[in-house]
């Protein structure tokens, strides 16, 4: 903004802007004839067999010559011995099965043996894996005992990872030699560690969180009672616990002619934080839900020695012609007196603002921020003379002016405005803050993306695994940085 344009705009509004064992017995092989005799009846227990082809013996005696069948394995599992000139045993005898706490059993003898696709044996409840046959399957693993041959580990509840392929999983069911992975335990290493981004909370001098009950709304977040604010106005600021950006906010509830307001306690004059010098940087501001309205809306100022026009910085929304909620406002920041147009040599003051074409701009709510909400805020650098306004967390506006200072207000530093019929702020705010010095454009956006708290994005390592409101997350600064550049 001109201070020409300024000047004719103030001059039309009051001249200012702003997861059992058991044993089985198991029948031989049947036994083969060796010359004519036919098989004879079943010897019972242990008699041989004649010389014809008698069937074969029952139990722990071996068979007969000349075509005795393979004799039924004993009690403990081994394949009983086929006739010496018989056939030979079956073509493999079912493998022996482990025992309640023994090991696996073997699988048949040499007749009785396990055979080309013998099925394998099978651990005990505490017992190690059975042995598998020539190409049986895999023996698997006890409840307790260590893993068998084939499988997926799985990583215990706070173990790490298996090892893809191991001997065996880490404290798992059990890993084969080809196995899958094991999966990392619930607070096993290997994953991506996502925690909150750090707050900035203690590096911001002054925050207002609006979070509390009546009477405390206007509670500094750090606690320090000389900056807490008084609730002001004919109607007084109230709680709003369903329209915020964080949390609660407050909302300041008058209309035009019967402003709402907070300010720094009566007759205390204006904290030293909040003093504007000419080599005081400082940057300011916050989030607002702004009501339609034809006037400028205040959004922070400090009152000037004579009347609320000549405080050391005033940032304001104006809707004198254009609406906010059409995207046709503009936003207002200056650092100085106000011009006074009975006293133009007395007119020393940097300003700056957001595109506009006779108090017609672009500004508008974010679209994609439910609530009809706006980020804002106001940075002055001492060192470079720039004022600069950001919108969204994105720098809008800047202006750098060598040729007027800077100056501060006695006070009180305000939210809102006390001037019935021409600055009155009709809305919510959220988040409000300043800090004295004057903060990167990436902080900034950190701050509008993530909250000075951090609580709206998560970190990786120094990278963003979720970065709130930002369009981008490749303009903020590094993500685990614990105070803002």
């Amino acid at each position: 903004m001109r201070v020409g344009h300024l000047a004719a705009a103030c001059a039309l509004l009051f001249g200012a802007c702003i997861l059992p064992g058991y044993h089985v017995v198991e029948d031989g092989g049947a036994a083969g004839a060796t010359a004519t005799g036919s098989a004879g009846a079943s010897g019972h227990g242990g008699s041989s067999g004649g010389s014809s082809a008698g069937a074969a013996g029952r139990g722990g005696a071996p068979a007969g010559t000349g075509g005795s069948a393979a004799g039924t394995g004993g009690v403990s599992g081994v394949g009983g011995d086929a006739g010496s000139t018989g056939a030979m045993g079956g073509a493999g005898g079912v493998a022996g099965r482990g025992g309640t706490t023994g090991a696996g059993g073997i699988a048949g003898a040499t007749a009785g043996s396990a055979g080309s696709t013998g099925s394998a044996g099978r651990g005990g409840t505490t017992g190690t894996g059975g042995v598998a046959g020539a190409t049986g399957s895999a023996g698997r693993g006890g409840t307790t005992g260590t893993g068998g041959s084939g499988g997926t580990g799985r990583g215990g509840t706070t173990g790490s990872g298996g090892v893809a392929g191991g001997t065996a999983g880490s404290a798992g069911v059990g890993g084969g030699t080809t196995g899958s992975a094991g999966r990392g335990g619930t607070t096993g290493g290997g994953g991506t560690t996502v925690v909150p981004a750090p707050t900035w909370l203690p590096s911001i001098a002054v925050v207002y969180q609006f979070e509390q009950a009546p009477d405390k709304l206007g509670a500094e977040a750090h606690g320090d009672e000389t900056l807490h604010l008084e609730e002001q106005g004919n109607f007084l600021p109230t709680l709003d616990t369903t329209m915020a950006i964080e949390g609660n906010s407050v909302k300041l509830t008058g209309g035009l002619n019967n402003p709402t307001y907070l300010q720094s306690r009566t007759g205390a004059g204006l904290p030293s934080v909040f003093r504007t010098e000419p080599n005081n940087s400082w940057t300011t501001g916050g989030w607002f839900r702004i009501t339609n309205s034809g006037n400028q809306q205040w959004l922070i100022h400090d009152e000037g020695p004579t009347n609320f026009q000549q405080g050391g910085f005033i940032f304001y929304v104006d809707q004198q012609v254009g609406r906010i909620a059409n995207n046709t406002a503009f936003a207002y920041c200056r650092a100085g007196v106000m011009y006074d147009e009975l006293d133009p040599a007395g007119s020393n003051f940097k300003e700056v603002a957001t595109p506009e074409t006779n108090l017609m701009g672009d500004l508008g709510f974010e679209p994609n921020i439910p609530g009809s909400w706006v980020h804002l805020v106001c940075r002055y650098n001492a060192a470079t003379n720039e004022l600069a306004i950001f919108v969204a967390g994105a720098r809008r506006a800047q202006n750098v002016d060598t040729t007027h200072t800077v100056r501060s207000g006695p006070g009180p530093f305000m939210l809102g405005c006390n001037e019935a019929g021409y600055c009155a702020y009709q809305g919510n705010m959220d988040e409000v803050f300043f800090a004295t010095s004057a903060l990167s454009d990436a902080a900034i956006d950190r701050i509008h993306a993530c909250g000075i708290d951090g609580s709206r994005c998560t970190c990786s390592g120094s990278g963003y695994a979720t970065c709130g409101f930002a369009q981008s997350c490749g303009t903020l600064p590094t993500c685990n940085l614990s105070s803002p550049p």
